[in-house]
């Protein structure tokens, strides 16, 4: 009879146990909604439009656009921008990304039916770290270079202690954004 018990105690358990871990699973692993985004259009140079989160800063210079990026303040994440710019090329062939520190991974992907070279890296220098997602794509004779950075440091200011940014959920929103790009022309 006791072994019966324990049993189903155990089985209780084990649903309860699983079925949290499926209901937060979901939940982190929920898109984020970009429907109501403002979107950014360059129209005077590159004609390109992109979605981004509010609170976003846009910025644009000699270099192209940046939107430096809303973050979860008092971690270790310091700095979170997009940063998008052109050059000219021979052929779209020849485009390829902007410096990226060490890259880990590279693939072709498509979004909004277009192919787009994607690569993740990083780069450590003494007391702080980034971790970039770069894009390229050519179109008309000009490459697209697009970079996500996370900006992180290793250790506050005066050396306490700070929480660790959630890089995987920072990352969701690079993922997001670039879902948003298309050329409008």
């Amino acid at each position: 009879m006791n072994i019966t018990k324990y049993m189903l105690l155990g089985l209780a358990i084990f649903i309860i146990v699983g079925g949290a871990a499926y209901y937060f699973t979901q939940i982190q692993n929920r898109a984020i909604d970009t429907s109501n985004w403002p979107v950014y259009q360059n129209d005077e140079y590159a004609v390109y439009e992109i979605k981004h989160p509010e609170g976003a800063e846009v910025s644009e210079g000699a270099g192209g656009t940046r939107i430096d990026l809303p973050f979860e303040e008092e971690t270790t994440l310091v700095e979170k921008y997009f940063q998008i710019g052109y050059t000219g090329q021979d052929s779209e062939a020849k485009c390829s990304s902007a410096h990226l520190g060490q890259v880990f991974a590279s693939e072709m992907v498509s979004i909004n039916g277009l192919e787009i070279h994607r690569e993740t890296g990083a780069e450590e220098i003494p007391r702080a770290k980034f971790d970039y997602v770069g894009y390229t794509v050519g179109k008309d004779g000009l490459c697209y270079q697009m970079k996500f950075v996370l900006r992180s440091v290793t250790e506050g200011v005066s050396g306490e202690e700070l929480e660790q940014f959630d890089k995987e959920q920072e990352m969701k929103f690079v993922e997001a954004m670039i879902q948003t790009f298309r050329f409008t022309n």
